[in-house]
């Protein structure tokens, strides 16, 4: 008897026992039924943000791309704009060069205009002092002319007079 009341208090344990697990099962299952609840849920909004990020990602590469072909203009434009540059310093430089050049042979010119002008100047002295000499000479002759008709008449006079002491 002890063996048959040991196997029925076993057999009322072990009976117990599935129905004891099993109200922990459906406690457990309660928990996580109500945790995949939460999981779905959770997961419906990830995959709402999901599907947002995609949409942001989206128009972002759109944004990129737009701003990607600006940028490839404006690189365009600016490398055309530094080969306009490049060759505006070029001629830049022909022209400061050509204006070195002109202002070195203005630069010759003035000399050579200073030079002549003082060659000019010495001229004009020159020119000068000859008609100073040219006038003194052409009074001289006038006075040698002078000289020279006062003693032809002289002469003459000397002459008529000896002449005439001659043939008298």
């Amino acid at each position: 008897m002890k063996n048959r009341l040991l196997w029925l208090v076993l057999s009322v344990v072990f009976g117990l026992t599935p129905l004891a697990g099993c109200k922990r099962e459906e406690n457990a299952l309660n928990a996580l039924q109500v945790r995949a609840e939460t999981s779905e849920l959770e997961l419906a909004s990830a995959l709402k943000t999901l599907e947002k990020a995609k949409a942001e990602r989206d128009e972002f590469e759109r944004l990129l791309n737009e701003r990607s072909e600006v940028l490839s203009k404006a690189q365009a434009e600016l490398d055309r704009t530094q080969e306009s540059l490049g060759r505006c310093q070029q001629q830049i430089e022909i022209i400061r060069q050509e204006r070195d050049k002109t202002n070195a042979a203005a630069k010759g010119v003035a000399r050579t205009t200073e030079d002549l002008k003082g060659q000019l100047r010495d001229k004009t002295l020159q020119i000068q002092n000859l008609e100073r000499m040219n006038k003194e000479l052409q009074q001289m002759v006038q006075e040698l002319t002078g000289q020279v008709q006062t003693l032809v008449q002289v002469i003459g006079v000397t002459q008529g007079a000896t002449a005439d002491a001659n043939g008298m």
